[in-house]
């Protein structure tokens, strides 16, 4: 309390003594709260007392203040204020939340904080002890206030923060609209059909196998270096506005607990992972010689699969099994969609003349209603977030995971042929990318044969030359298994544009099969040259980077030329 009373604009400008007010104080709160308003008249509470625990300016210099902030009388502004705080004025609304102060400096404004003890200083309070400490201010001011006074004192402090909000909102939006014409073509798509009204997110689903990171601090460097590159890749793609900034999410889902982590050991098992040769390796241990990138020694280098492939393909049947899983879990959590996207999906028949009458004096009355239930429907999606269901605009056709083998990638080092070594370059970092739908039945004995001498010598195997760094396509025994790798940054570029605005042209299988081109086979363009493109950047990567709208037949060009749009 004694913090409260100090930041009092009666005391700041030296009115009141603070001591005197707080030593005051629990006084006045009794005999407050002990008197209804008609009997303060007569209590020991003096009319100077009130004004002191009101923090309001003396009557003269109130009255003064009223008289130059608004035409009406005291009487109808704080009714105005308490009924309908959108028609006030802008200077209504400063003096009202001011509590009928003017003129109300920087430097008084920054003592008013200071004085809270919320920021630093040796009247340090927690947010909890100034919470309790303001109700008991609230409560002892209630029976003083005139009628109307306390809900005009706060609708107008609401409605100033609403209006500064929406200033800043709309500073922001035309700082995204300025920026969108040297945007790729699919984020104005974005922009328009998804982001523009401010009510959905774009991003993906992401499960984090128990057994990617040996501790918390391997966890948490790995988490803040993919937030980085992702964070460079939206600005590189001209997303990097704040309100596209702010709609981004990569929206952590439980790992089901029936499903393994590594390499077959049940979740929150980590001493055990999958390292990429398929055998059981210890954590502790360094990762396996095929999980580091490539050494290059000056020029490109060719390399073969045939050594890896065998054990890489049982690597892969189990990890599929394991994807698996995760399909029935994603597609559980993705059944319990948020309302306004249940409401989206849903088709109705067509309504006789008599239920269109009564549509539309529904769709009167709810579009009074619909500014209040757009705050609380955001409120309500984070809920259901929480409670296991995917954020609106959340991807429903792919969902991403992060495991040991791809989590290394972030740490991984290459010495090149001028004797620099890099760690961790963004061409190297790359995520497993799944697709929910696919059905996958495993039978071991479908596979017998494959072990055989014979399937072996008949499995031919292939290699690939890439300049500044390398990759083992293996054998063409591999086949799309409803998964695959995608570089880290086009998780915010093709494969999001992909997958969002193009799932009918290139599904998923077609995806996989353009990354077969790519280092390390993670997927980054449906162009040939851009999909064999690699570069040494450790913020920006390659096909990443926007240019100037080129003008086709009078219409900006998009990657995909999909159909209306620019």
């Amino acid at each position: 309390m004694e913090n409260l009373i100090k930041s009092f604009m009666r005391v700041i400008r030296k009115l009141d003594n603070a001591d005197e007010l707080i030593q005051s104080f629990p006084d006045w709160e009794r005999s407050a709260l002990s008197q209804d308003a008609a009997a303060l008249s007569s209590s020991s509470l003096t009319p100077q007392d009130q004004r002191r625990i009101l923090d309001f300016p003396d009557p003269e210099a109130q009255a003064a203040n009223i008289a130059k902030s608004s035409t009406l009388s005291k009487e109808d502004l704080l009714k105005r204020a308490a009924e309908t705080p959108s028609q006030l004025s802008a200077a209504e609304l400063s003096l009202l939340r001011n509590r009928y102060w003017l003129d109300i400096s920087p430097g008084e404004e920054m003592e008013v904080v200071h004085a809270h003890g919320l920021i630093s200083g040796p009247r340090r309070v927690s947010e909890e002890e100034h919470e309790r400490a303001e109700e008991r201010l609230r409560a002892a001011r209630r029976p003083l206030y005139a009628e109307h006074e306390e809900r005009a004192i706060g609708n107008a402090a609401a409605e100033y923060w609403r209006r500064d909000n929406d200033a800043w909102r709309a500073g922001k939006r035309q700082e995204a609209e300025e920026a969108l014409p040297m945007a790729f073509p699919w984020v104005r798509r974005l922009w328009e059909e998804d982001l523009q009204g401010g009510g959905r997110y774009w991003g993906y689903g992401v499960f984090t196998d128990p057994g990617a990171f040996c501790d918390g601090e391997e966890s948490e460097d790995y988490w803040i270096r993919q937030d980085t590159v992702l964070y460079f890749g939206r600005g590189a793609v001209g997303a990097g506005s704040f309100l596209l900034n702010e709609k981004w999410r990569l929206q952590r889902l439980d790992w089901p607990t029936d499903a393994t982590a590594g390499d077959g050991e049940k979740q929150g098992d980590s001493a055990t992972v999958l390292e990429s040769d398929g055998k059981e390796e210890d954590s502790s241990s360094g990762p396996a010689a095929d999980e580091v990138p490539p050494v290059r020694t000056g020029g490109p280098q060719r390399f073969s699969g045939r050594e890896e492939r065998t054990e890489e393909d049982g690597a892969d049947e189990r990890r599929a099994v394991k994807f698996q899983r995760l399909r029935e879990q994603f597609r559980s959590i993705r059944d319990r969609a948020p309302e306004r996207q249940r409401r989206g999906q849903a088709t109705s028949s067509a309504p006789t003349t008599q239920e269109e009458e009564e549509e539309e004096e529904e769709e009167e009355e709810e579009e009074e209603e619909e500014e209040e239930e757009e705050e609380e429907e955001e409120e309500e999606e984070e809920e259901e977030a929480e409670r296991g269901g995917l954020l609106d605009g959340i991807l429903q056709n792919v969902f991403l995971v992060v495991d040991k083998f791809c989590a290394e990638t972030v740490y991984a080092k290459a010495v090149w042929g001028n004797g620099v070594a890099g760690k961790g370059f963004v061409d190297d970092i790359w995520l497993w990318a799944v697709d929910p739908d696919y059905d996958y039945d495993y039978d071991p004995d479908d596979h017998a044969a494959d072990d055989t001498p014979a399937a072996a010598a008949a499995t031919t195997t292939t290699t690939t030359t890439i300049e500044g760094s390398r990759t083992s396509i293996g054998t063409s025994k591999s086949s799309y298994r409803g998964f695959m790798r995608v570089r880290l940054q086009q998780l915010v570029n093709n494969f999001y544009d992909a997958r969002r605005f193009h799932e009918g042209e290139y599904p998923m299988e077609k995806l996989w099969e353009a990354a077969q081109k790519s280092v390390q086979q993670a997927f980054v363009s449906l162009k040939d040259d851009e999909a064999r493109s690699w570069s040494q950047g450790r913020d920006i990567g390659s096909a990443m980077r926007a240019q100037p709208p080129r003008i086709v037949y009078g219409k900006p060009a998009s990657f995909f030329q999909y159909k209306g749009g620019a």
